[in-house]
Parts: C-alpha cells; structure tokens; sequence
C-alpha cells in the first residue's frame, strides 16, 4: 500500500507549458457614478500568461466620455500613464453615456451606450 502511494506521488512531476496565443489585448477600465469626480479611465495592455504579471500602460490615446442626456462632452486628459481623469462629466442618474477610445489614429473602443443605473 505505500510503495504503490509513493509510487503514485513521484509518477506525477513532469512540468508541461502548453503553446498559449500571447497576442497582446488593450484593457479599458472605468466607471462613471453618481459620487463626486473626477473620475478616471485606465488604460493597458494584457501581459504574457508566463510574465511577471506586468500590465503595460497606454500613453497618447484619445478618450472620450459624451453625457449622451445633456448633450455634454469631457476629453480627458492622461494624468500619469495610462490614467486618463474626467474634467466636466458628472455622474447622473438616469443619464447615458457614451465612451470612445482611438489609439493610434485608430477607434480602438466605443461603448455606444452605457446603460443607466
């Protein structure tokens, strides 16, 4: 009964690393509320599943965050990398919103419509 436990224990220690798609994804993350602004828009970059967890930030993109109810529109500016901070939007409720990244000359992001709460 113990050798065939022992056996068991030390029949199992090969390490595999299975090939994973490490294509790089940008992250967006953010909240517009009802609490007192500014409110703040990071953004990144996935990191390899075998790094050291390491999100790279992204510099330069255009944010943008329409009050899509009061007709009101905040380009935000990048605070440090990555962090992009709201100037004029205020949280309503009730109100939608809409928000668009472009990156590179590119429309990386647009939510077309935030549901209200």
């Amino acid at each position: 009964m113990v050798s065939a436990l022992i056996t068991a224990v030390y029949s199992c220690t090969k390490t595999i690393t299975p090939p994973l798609n490490n294509v790089s994804q940008l992250v967006i993350e953010g909240a517009v509320s009802d609490t007192t602004g500014p409110y703040h828009i990071r953004i990144s970059k996935t990191a390899n599943f075998y790094s050291d967890k390491v999100y790279p930030t992204v510099s330069g993109a255009n944010v943008i965050i329409t009050d899509m109810t009061a007709n009101t529109t905040d380009v935000l500016t990048e605070a440090t990398a990555g962090d992009y901070i709201t100037h004029i939007i205020v949280g309503t409720y009730g109100h939608t919103y809409q928000m668009k990244v472009t990156l590179d000359g590119k429309l990386m992001f647009q939510y077309p419509q935030c549901p209200s709460w």
